[in-house]
């Protein structure tokens, strides 16, 4: 086990002479009670670093959770060679020097060989598999479809979801910056199915078996939806450490987070924990209703959502239907078209409560991402219709002790802020003339479900502008600085791409950096944090040099 803090030292012997006396272990309020501590928030840090660290576990949906983690025994363990890299990106030769590592016996499946490789790549990250992992491999020559597995292309070999689609596999990565691997049957050779995974951030098992990592076996893998597995312009998932870290370091303690304009919900949910209140507010419908599934949901039946999923996922559809005839054979193959068009249709008939209603559209929301022939917005599709795959739906891994506080808006930003006040407040609007209300149309059209008359190639709703944003149009400056004259908080902070000089002048930031610092100077002092980062592109614009910024300010007027 990694060592700890002092801090951290007295969170856990207090847990531990808690179950001691009780046979129970305590809540986040009782640990804070019992050390004195005033915000629960701190004590939830200190208690995921423990998590961490490998000297606490949590079970999953439970009450009164954290457990305290049995030291490992050599019993528990089992030696397999390591074989070397497996790509989770572009297929690339593994390299065979062989040498012995300990894994937990759970990750061998029966007598079968199995072998350990080291991941090289991100293209595996929402499956929870990073650069730097060890997996444990089944040695086999067939795996189920969508089963996470080794795949051989052209004597190379990568980790990918296996899926058969008649004349082809398809190697489909679990990152929205990666597209899938298309590979004929007779160019494909599957050497492997994923039974576990060893994590690169603690240290291996030592022969003396005194060493435990963080682990965690395959058939865990795919079960539930998770906030990030869907693409979206100017998603701040792979800049959550970053975000993170500059609140650690400005913002100390805190017991209330708004994140204005949330889009997916990404960060918002990042900063949701017991004892503290996350505001989340997006002007689009469809991300409203995402943000009410992800984060305002504070109790839900999980077998009858599952069950609910179950049934949409087995619809038998017939005849053309309002998505079919609009958006079939472009945006999606027909079949997938016409699914879509009757889950639509049957949620609205279920007898469901509203916050149901809201996971089983965020679960059709998400689905839809995964096959749609687009790069990831609905500006435009693809001219060749080749994602096939046939839709599915996921039930959503909701954590409900995160959000007992939590209130969601579906309002004009600067409206809402002048009827909030939060300790921190992070502020990442649109950086372009791109309108997000044109970018996500149809997911506005098949949420709402108001069926309007679509129009032009991109199929897109006639009535749009109650979508449209002052922060894409030559107002952003001053709506930016009504934005922050109006705010009530102690901190904030705002992402802002510099989009560096584009093409396509629609790509090129509307805030000016000279308008962000005299505006954010007129509350008090300013920090500037940046981070290269490689943003979405349409394909138009010169995204060399593009750096991610947060801006940070100290609020003192």
């Amino acid at each position: 086990m990694r060592p700890i803090t002092k801090q951290q030292k007295k969170v856990l012997d207090f847990i531990k002479s808690f179950i001691k006396r009780n046979s129970f272990p305590p809540t986040l309020e009782e640990i804070a009670s019992g050390l004195k501590l005033s915000a629960v928030s701190t004590v939830h840090q200190h208690v995921n670093a423990l998590i961490h660290k490998g000297h606490l576990q949590k079970r999953e949906n439970f009450a009164r959770a954290i457990e305290i983690k049995k030291e490992a025994k050599i019993s528990d363990f089992i030696e397999i060679p390591l074989l070397g890299l497996i790509a989770a990106g572009a297929p690339i030769a593994t390299v065979e020097r062989p040498e012995l590592i300990k894994v937990p016996r759970e990750f061998v499946v029966g007598t079968k060989k199995h072998h350990a490789l080291r991941v090289q790549g991100h293209s595996m990250q929402d499956a929870e598999i990073f650069n730097g992992d060890i997996v444990v491999i089944c040695e086999q020559t067939n795996i189920e479809d969508g089963g996470i597995g080794v795949a051989l292309v052209n004597g190379k070999a990568t980790l990918k979801k296996i899926y058969w689609e008649k004349t082809r596999y398809r190697l489909q990565p679990a990152n929205t910056e990666y597209q899938p691997i298309y590979v004929k049957n007779k160019d494909l050779e599957i050497r492997g199915r994923l039974t576990g995974i060893v994590r690169s951030r603690f240290e291996l098992v030592t022969k003396e078996g005194n060493l435990l990592p963080l682990t965690r076996t395959a058939n865990t893998f795919d079960q539930r939806l998770q906030i990030n597995n869907r693409r979206f312009i100017g998603n701040k998932s792979k800049l959550l450490g970053f975000i993170s870290d500059i609140v650690a370091e400005k913002c100390g303690s805190y017991q209330s987070f708004c994140d204005i304009f949330a889009g997916t919900g990404a960060v918002a949910n990042h900063f949701s924990r017991p004892g503290v209140k996350v505001i989340a507010n997006d002007l689009l419908g469809s991300s409203y209703n995402s943000l009410k599934c992800w984060l305002e949901t504070t109790t839900y039946d999980t077998e009858r959502i599952t069950g609910l999923i179950s049934h949409l996922n087995n619809l038998k559809t017939s005849g053309q239907n309002y998505i079919s005839k609009n958006f079939g054979g472009t945006y999606f193959t027909p079949a997938n078209a016409k699914k879509i068009g009757a889950i639509r249709e049957e949620i609205e008939t279920l007898q469901v409560t509203p916050q149901e209603k809201a996971i089983l559209l965020t679960s059709l929301i998400y689905a839809m991402d995964k096959v749609a022939n687009t790069v990831g917005h609905y500006e435009a599709y693809r001219k060749t219709l080749d994602t096939t795959q046939e839709i599915k739906l996921l039930v959503p891994d909701i954590n409900v002790q995160n959000n007992q506080n939590n209130k969601v808006y579906n309002k004009d930003a600067n409206k809402l802020v002048r009827e909030i006040e939060c300790d921190v407040l992070y502020i990442d609007p649109p950086y372009n003339s791109r309108q997000y209300g044109d970018s996500y149309h149809l997911l506005e059209n098949v949420v709402t479900w108001k069926k309007p008359k679509v129009l032009g190639v991109a199929k897109k709703m006639e009535e749009r502008g109650h979508l449209k944003s002052k922060y894409c149009l030559k107002s952003a400056p001053e709506a930016f600085r009504d934005l922050i004259l109006n705010a009530k908080t102690k901190h904030i902070l705002l992402s802002y791409n510099n989009t560096a000089e584009s093409k396509n002048t629609r790509s090129n930031a509307t805030i000016s950096d000279k308008w962000i610092l005299e505006t954010l100077k007129m509350r008090g002092k300013v920090d500037t944090f940046e981070r290269d980062y490689k943003g979405f592109t349409t394909g138009k614009s010169d995204a060399s040099g593009n750096s991610e910024r947060v801006f940070y300010c100290r609020v003192t007027n």
